[in-house]
């Protein structure tokens, strides 16, 4: 089985433009939050549900598909919950698997979050709650790239934007795949301003 490659961040943080960009290198496709492999894996770690027919089909499935391509896999966002710690359980599954995090300034993710989720059911946490889920959330993934280097980048977001993707190049070698010219595809927030860069 090719080793599946895992994009991951807190919800808000450039995923989905990262996700955009890596699927263009030829061989790439990362699958956008499939939720049945997440309940899946999460499932099969319980005594009582590993061999539940149900989770060892998706199971099965998702390893299926990670043989199509050479840069097969998945791209997951977490939320300020504790489900956004549970995201080491991808590795204790795929133990070869790649990863891509991609961190954006805490105060300016919780803005878009904010404006994204403040009419929605579930409503938003409080600014000090989503501090300290994405502080701890990043805490791992920056330990995991220094224990992993070989495996996994950490890209901040605010430079994949200032450089017009000039810092992929971590990405690129990960995916061991030719430089992609991604710039006709990044466009400067026109929210910003100086202090976003503070």
């Amino acid at each position: 089985m090719n080793n599946p490659v895992f994009l991951l961040g807190m919800r808000r943080s450039g995923t989905s433009l990262l996700r955009r960009l890596c699927n263009m290198a030829p061989g790439t496709e990362l699958l956008f939050e499939p939720h049945e492999l997440w309940f899946a894996i999460t499932h099969s770690q319980i005594k009582r549900y590993e061999d539940e027919p149900l989770v060892k089909g998706v199971l099965e499935k998702f390893r299926k598909f990670c043989c199509t391509k050479r840069n097969a896999g998945f791209k997951y966002v977490f939320n300020p919950e504790i489900r956004a710690f549970e995201w080491p359980i991808l590795d204790k599954y795929y133990p070869e698997a790649r990863y891509i995090f991609i961190r954006r300034k805490q105060r300016d993710t919780y803005r878009s979050y904010f404006d994204q989720d403040k009419k929605a059911v579930r409503g938003t946490v409080p600014s000090h709650i989503h501090r300290y889920f994405w502080t701890q959330f990043y805490a791992q993934a920056e330990r995991f790239v220094e224990a992993n280097k070989d495996r996994s980048v950490l890209v901040e977001y605010e430079d994949l934007v200032l450089t017009k993707g000039g810092n992929l190049g971590q990405v690129w070698k990960l995916l061991d795949t030719a430089t992609i010219d991604v710039r006709p595809h990044i466009h400067f927030p026109s929210h910003w301003t100086e202090a976003e860069f503070d």
